[in-house]
C-alpha cells in the first residue's frame, strides 16, 4: 500500500512540476532565489579561511567582549541556512502549486526571495565582521 501511494505521489509532484516550470511568473522567482543563493556560496567561498584560529563571527556593544570568536566552520552554517531555505521553500511552493494554486505560490516564492536577500546581507555583514579584526 505504500509503495503504491509513493508511485502515485511521485507522479503528481512530477506534472506538478512540469505544469510550474511552463509558468513564467512562478520561474521568476525561483530563478532569482537561486541567483541569491550562488551568490551567498561565492561570498562564502571568497571569504571563509580555513585555518586553527577563531574567527569573530557576532559583534555586540552589550557584555564585556564585543567580539564573539567561534572556528571557522561556524560560518558554513549560514551558507546551509540559505541553500536549505532555497531547496525547502521551492518543494513547499510546489506543494501550494498543486493544492493552493498559481497566486499563492508566486507569492510565497517572492516572499523566499526577500527572505534570501535578507540572508545574503546578513551573511556581508558577518564576514565585514570578521575581515575587520
Amino acid at each position: 500500500m505504500g509503495r503504491i501511494r509513493a508511485i502515485l505521489m511521485h507522479r503528481v509532484m512530477k506534472k506538478t512540476f512540469q505544469s510550474s516550470i511552463r509558468d513564467r511568473s512562478y520561474v521568476i522567482p525561483l530563478a532569482l532565489g537561486a541567483l541569491l543563493v550562488i551568490v551567498l556560496l561565492i561570498m562564502g567561498a571568497a571569504q571563509i579561511r580555513i585555518s586553527e584560529l577563531q574567527v569573530p563571527v557576532r559583534y555586540t556593544s552589550f557584555g564585556i567582549t564585543n567580539f564573539y570568536r567561534e572556528q571557522w566552520f561556524y560560518q558554513l552554517t549560514f551558507l546551509f541556512f540559505g541553500l536549505l531555505v532555497y531547496v525547502m521553500h521551492t518543494l513547499v511552493g510546489l506543494k501550494l502549486f498543486e493544492k493552493k494554486g498559481h497566486d499563492f505560490a508566486v507569492a510565497f516564492q517572492w516572499l523566499t526571495v526577500g527572505l534570501l536577500l535578507m540572508t545574503v546581507i546578513t551573511v556581508a555583514a558577518i564576514f565585514q565582521v570578521a575581515d575587520l579584526v
